[in-house]
């Protein structure tokens, strides 16, 4: 009743959120609604019913008078899933919707899982914000909350993805995280500061101990 209700309000942009709820490995602190320890199987059908459920979702959205102006993926890691399937998933919002001219295609990336090519591939299925989840910059404290550091250095992902002609890029930083200190994230923001993205977020750490 509530998409149905949303064609008749302004704005009439249609926003849409994909979520991919899988993570190669799971940070101590996460809360997202994720898993590891999936197999290509059940990516696939987890996949096709994300397809699917945007077809149920079609019937209520008056697709030939609203635009697509906003996508935004989250997860999970969207980028540890095979490429194929985000095309996939792309392609079935193309040929639901109208694009608006403007149109913003947000991904959620983990470095730790990013090849400069990888880059290439998401300009071309027509993304133009990337948002790196760095977290901390000290292999230590990544380490201490299990989590993966990047494979490549930082400044060369964020080169590429301004040499590839994204309008917008953010990083993730996340502050009171075992081993860090005072001293120890000014120093990281401070190279956070010097990336030049066009965003830098920051979050605290929040202990949920049922989460451990």
């Amino acid at each position: 009743k509530s998409i149905i209700l949303s064609n008749s309000e302004k704005p009439s942009g249609i926003s849409v959120y994909i979520h991919i709820p899988f993570c190669p490995q799971i940070c101590h602190f996460c809360g997202c609604t994720t898993e590891t320890g999936f197999s290509h199987s059940f990516i696939k059908r987890y996949v096709k019913a994300l397809i699917k459920e945007i077809d149920m979702q079609k019937k209520f959205i008056d697709t030939k008078n609203r635009k697509l102006i906003q996508i935004h993926w989250g997860g999970g890691t969207p980028n540890a899933i095979p490429y194929s399937y985000i095309e996939m998933i792309t392609n079935k919002l193309k040929e639901t919707f109208k694009f608006s001219s403007n149109y913003e295609m947000a991904i959620e990336c983990s470095p730790a899982y990013f090849k400069l090519k990888d880059i290439e591939t998401l300009k071309i299925l027509g993304f133009n914000r990337i948002s790196l989840g760095i977290q901390d910059f000290d292999n230590k404290v990544l380490e201490s909350i299990n989590r993966k550091a990047s494979r490549l250095p930082i400044e060369d992902i964020i080169a590429k993805i301004k040499q590839e002609g994204f309008t917008g890029t953010n990083i993730d930083l996340v502050y009171g995280l075992p081993l860090q200190t005072a001293k120890s994230f000014i120093k990281t923001t401070e190279r956070a500061i010097n990336l030049d993205v066009d965003r830098i977020v920051t979050f605290s750490y929040a202990h949920v101990p049922s989460v451990i």
